[in-house]
């Protein structure tokens, strides 16, 4: 059982990020990877939840991290996900709509998964333990400050790159993070 937790949120779009298992899908086409995951993230059972809702639930913290919070709505707490011992899984990102809009091809998605997102470019960075933040945005010349939405998972082992490899000089916010 995984637990996910919103805690920061830095972005004004409002989207939905899922935990999908990801077996037995890794060798799709990215536009049926979507689609798969998407219907995995909907069904709300073993094979994926959507754990954030942004445009009904806020984020633990508001404060500062690069850019002043955008938090709106009240914290519901942490949402566990059966996902099985050993099951392997992805984060999934909506930025702006739903995973359903996803779903039918009517919303950008990112991912976890460096290879299933557009341009093959990391969206999701390791802050600290079990703490992670995803990048909304693919246009990395003017944004890439991942503090979009940043959340806390438990009863997950997995790797990500740290954020301060991935920060840009000029988007480095961790030394001045509340």
């Amino acid at each position: 059982k995984v637990k996910a937790e919103f805690v920061f949120d830095g972005d004004t779009r409002q989207g939905e990020l899922a935990l999908v298992n990801v077996a037995g899908i890794d060798n799709l086409s990215r536009t049926d990877f979507v689609k798969e995951a998407a219907r995995r993230a909907l069904s709300g059972g073993r094979n994926g939840r959507i754990v954030i809702k942004d445009r009904t639930e806020g984020a633990k913290f508001g404060g500062f991290l690069g850019e002043q919070s955008r938090n709106r709505g009240k914290a519901v707490g942490p949402k566990t996900v059966s996902l099985g011992a050993g099951t392997r899984f992805g984060v999934m990102l909506v930025p702006q709509g739903t995973v359903a809009d996803a779903r039918a091809g009517k919303a950008a998605v990112q991912f976890s998964i460096t290879d299933m997102n557009k341009g093959k470019k990391p969206q999701m960075a390791k802050l600290a333990n079990n703490v992670y933040s995803m990048e909304s945005s693919t246009y990395y010349k003017s944004y890439s400050d991942f503090n979009d939405v940043v959340f806390r998972l438990e009863n997950a082992r997995g790797s990500a790159t740290h954020l301060s490899k991935l920060l840009p000089a000029n988007k480095n916010w961790l030394k001045n993070a509340n």
